[in-house]
């Protein structure tokens, strides 16, 4: 959450208890669509299938390049990216 909304802003809903509404934390970044209690599973199932359709070794892909540039320095990221589009385009 810290590097999503900042550490100022963490440390003040942390420190004083404060709640975060669904509205909240889709402004912030934290969660990328926002669903009526009626409609959630059927909006989260949609989405599911959306990303089933597609070619499942490009998911793979991009899911694992998504985590090693999240997860890593721009240094770090960048040779093992690299690495994945080579082995995909070659």
């Amino acid at each position: 959450m810290t590097r999503a909304i900042g550490k100022a802003v963490a440390m003040e809903m942390i420190l004083n208890n404060r709640h975060l509404t669904a509205r909240k934390a889709h402004h912030w970044g934290l969660v990328n669509r926002v669903a009526s209690v009626e409609s959630y599973l059927e909006e989260a199932i949609k989405l599911a299938r959306e990303i089933a359709a597609r070619a499942p070794l490009a998911v793979r892909f991009a899911k694992e390049m998504i985590t090693t540039a999240y997860e890593c320095t721009l240094s770090q990221g960048i040779a093992p990216n690299a690495g994945v589009l080579f082995s995909v385009c070659y």
